[in-house]
């Protein structure tokens, strides 16, 4: 077996960064604009949520930076520790000539650390734990283990379907579907990576499930200026 520790430490920290972190940092950075002018407030219907709705909007999604964040580090954080694009190594391989029990104990090893990533990306820790979706990083784990045409196909098809699905929970499901489908397409029946993929999608549904918690979107009630910053 073969670690190349510099991208190993790389890929850890960018899967296992967690998300929560990015949203204080925002926090912080809106604390120091508070004494600025505030903004036209964008109460366009398409771009709002009421507390409590539990769909998947993509309007409001897809405007999150931190959204864009997750996409990219769980890319390229899933690209290092497996290769299989041209011109990366995994970071984490067995020899040509390895026994059979260690190529088993890479493959797994390296499944193991994804979903390890997965969960700390779905649990957040406000006033209470709570079970969040990670839609985009699981989109990025799916590029990662299945390629750009599997996994582009299938976020083309869940998210033009996405009306019709009621919370996040239906929304991962159709999405490990159809990752695990064109998996098999584009990479062959013989490829264990698609199933790897369909397991890791539908992880936070299963977990949210036996502990009983729905998978939660967080959003912010949008603040309407007042009549009298109007009158102004």
């Amino acid at each position: 077996m073969t670690i190349d520790w510099l991208h190993f430490f790389l890929a850890l920290l960018l899967l296992w960064f967690p998300r929560q972190v990015l949203r204080r940092g925002g926090e912080v950075l809106r604390l120091r604009r508070r004494h600025r002018p505030s903004p036209m407030v964008d109460i366009n219907p398409a771009k709002m949520r009421e507390p409590g709705d539990p769909r998947v909007l993509f309007m409001v999604e897809i405007v999150k930076p931190r959204n864009y964040i997750d996409f990219f580090r769980a890319t390229v954080g899933s690209v290092m520790l497996l290769g299989g694009f041209a011109g990366f190594e995994a970071a984490v391989r067995a020899a040509d000539d390895a026994p059979g029990t260690t190529v088993q104990l890479v493959l797994y090893g390296r499944l193991l650390i994804l979903a390890i990533a997965v969960m700390i990306q779905s649990f957040r820790f406000e006033r209470k734990p709570t079970m969040f979706p990670p839609i985009f990083f699981l989109s990025g784990v799916a590029l990662g283990l299945c390629g750009p045409f599997a996994a582009g196909f299938s976020l083309v098809l869940v998210w033009t379907i996405n009306l019709t699905l009621p919370n996040p929970t239906a929304f991962l499901s159709v999405f490990a579907l159809l990752v695990g489908g064109f998996g098999l397409l584009f990479l062959g029946t013989g490829n264990e990576q698609p199933f790897f993929a369909v397991a890791l999608i539908f992880l936070p549904v299963l977990v949210s499930l036996l502990a009983r918690r729905r998978l939660v979107l967080f959003t912010k009630k949008v603040k309407r200026t007042s009549s009298s910053a109007l009158a102004s």
